[in-house]
């Protein structure tokens, strides 16, 4: 086992010594920046410490009145009006019917058929099938939502068909009305530019 010399003991005793000091000296430098920006940030919000010259308290009083007046008279700047965009079609969207027999399930809608087309110029996405958020089996019922490019895709409404039945399906489309039928009404009609329930 080697023999650890005085000479070795004495530079291992000054090297931790020398750590020591450094440590201590970086505590005190943090200590004292601490304590200037508190003395600092104090004497700026008026609490206890240095207050400003009555000259510069003034100055600075006036100020700050001036930026309130200012602020009260135009609190925001008026902005430009721009044209409002007309939502133009995508055209990778395209109208007609899509059965899918039940398949496809939305959120809290079990879609059985699909239809898609332009309606007073925005594209409409109108799911017929069964309103399940309330009944496990479903409700027949409309789900109606649109499309443009400025809102992307927003969900108009889901509608209940009048029937009390537990499914909707789509027959045919007739103009702007679209032709349903249910497990207990063979044909009626959901008037896509007002969403609601025809004859």
């Amino acid at each position: 086992m080697p023999r650890v010399t005085r000479h070795q003991n004495d530079l291992q005793t000054r090297k931790t010594g020398q750590r020591f000091v450094a440590l201590i000296v970086s505590a005190v430098v943090l200590l004292i920046v601490f304590a200037f920006i508190s003395i600092s940030q104090a004497s700026r919000l008026g609490a206890a410490g240095p207050q400003l010259p009555p000259a510069k308290a003034t100055l600075l009083a006036r100020g700050d009145a001036t930026l309130a007046a200012a602020r009260a008279q135009n609190p925001h700047p008026v902005k430009p009006s721009y044209a409002t965009l007309v939502p133009v079609p995508t055209s990778t969207f395209v109208a007609g019917i899509d059965y899918y027999d039940g398949q496809a399930k939305v959120t809290n809608f079990r879609v059985q058929d699909m239809y898609s087309g332009p309606v007073n110029g925005t594209w409409e996405f109108v799911y017929t099938g069964s309103d399940t958020a309330n009944v496990a089996a479903g409700v027949g019922a409309v789900r109606v939502l649109t499309f443009s490019n400025a809102a992307g895709y927003q969900l108009v409404g889901i509608f209940d068909a009048p029937d009390h039945s537990t499914y909707t399906g789509i027959t045919g489309i007739n103009g702007n009305v679209l032709r349903i039928k249910s497990d207990k009404t063979a044909s009626f009609g959901f008037d896509l530019t007002t969403n609601t329930f025809t004859s």
